[in-house]
């Protein structure tokens, strides 16, 4: 090799010093985004991955898993349905005081007398309130979570069977009864995130927090914790489903083998209308539930199967016609609206009409 010639041929791919990490300006520039494509298209891809995992991870513990969550830290939780191990183990990390299950009383259950033996060892006050997870809460059961909510020792533990539901509403209720709860928080506790669909029966839940917001806009008053309070005990009603059932004419005696007619007028007290369908599976109609003292024989129908709305403050005039009774003695007869295939109204706490009819020879 004469002096002073480099030491690899003139058309070598090996260079020196700058040269050696970018070749040359223009195209060269292009090749170096290529050569780190790869390598940031696989930063992405575990990034990706693992924001997956996590969010199914979550998604698992939510739907199948223990839906633990904080209302208020500290003071107040929500969960599914906990096995006498997992709530051990949330009774001793919380120091849980009170528990609030929302399934009702439930003896003979295998999930409810392990939960009842669990807290009767841990010293942790159980309360329990029957709620369903596709209907709205009566007046009664409203009275009774405000009260526990007030009452109840912190920290305070709230659950159903998967903690979506039931659960994410009387979450919402207590957060209204905080001092700095809002109605927009009170929302969050029911969304996806603790796996409430918004959808079909389990979305009417939402209609109590609705309601509250009406309510509020139509008194001008603005929400506080003492305003949430008045309203849950002495305005909430639950949606379309208050009634007035005035008889007109109901027989106190009833003619043995034959029907009678029985007629009431019905007012509508709630501020939703009625809809009377013919169809005598869907829609709102008068029924009547008659059966015997002790409860062994039952008589049920209906009426008001035509097409009507009934709005806020009218009434209606329906008769309905009394079963043939074969058997004489005495029967409690019960009389209220109801909505098809969801409720009848005493169940979420609207006066029915009731009293006793005699069935005899005449």
């Amino acid at each position: 090799m004469a002096p002073g010639e480099p030491d690899h041929p003139p058309n070598s791919s090996v260079t020196t010093g700058e040269a050696a990490s970018c070749p040359s300006k223009g195209n060269g520039d292009g090749a170096c985004r290529r050569a780190l494509s790869p390598w940031l298209t696989d930063v992405l891809r575990l990034t990706l991955l693992a924001v997956v995992c996590l969010v199914a991870a979550e998604a698992v513990r939510v739907l199948f898993g223990d839906n633990l969550h904080p209302v208020v830290p500290g003071s107040v939780y929500r969960s599914a349905q906990l096995d006498p191990a997992g709530l051990e183990r949330v009774v001793a990390h919380h120091g849980i005081r009170s528990v609030l299950n929302l399934r009702g009383r439930c003896p003979g259950f295998s999930w409810y007398e392990s939960e009842t033996r669990t807290l009767n060892r841990l010293n942790v006050r159980q309360y329990d309130v029957a709620l369903s997870s596709g209907m709205v809460p009566g007046t009664g059961e409203m009275h009774e979570l405000i009260g526990i909510l007030q009452m109840a020792e912190r920290p305070l533990l709230i659950h159903c069977r998967r903690g979506s539901d039931r659960t994410g509403l009387v979450a919402a209720m207590c957060l209204l009864l905080e001092p700095d709860g809002t109605l927009s928080d009170a929302r969050a506790q029911l969304s996806w995130r603790y796996g409430h669909i918004p959808w079909g029966a389990t979305g009417r839940l939402q209609w109590v927090l609705d309601w509250y917001q009406d309510w509020l806009a139509e008194s001008n008053s603005e929400h506080a914790p003492e305003v949430f309070r008045t309203w849950a005990w002495s305005y909430y009603r639950p949606g379309p489903y208050w009634a007035e059932i005035e008889p007109l004419e109901v027989p106190k005696r009833l003619p043995l083998g034959r029907p009678v007619a029985a007629r009431f007028r019905v007012h509508n007290r709630s501020r939703f209308p009625w809809y009377f369908r013919q169809a005598a599976g869907y829609g709102f109609h008068l029924r009547y539930l008659m059966r015997t003292r002790d409860r062994k024989t039952a008589f049920t129908g209906g009426s008001g199967y035509f097409e009507h709305t009934l709005c806020p403050g009218e009434s209606l005039d329906l008769t309905l016609s009394l079963p043939a009774i074969h058997k004489p003695g005495q029967y409690e007869l019960m009389v209220d609206m109801a909505e098809e295939n969801l409720t009848w109204f005493f169940l979420v706490g609207s006066p029915p009409f009731r009293t006793e009819v005699t069935v005899d020879r005449e």
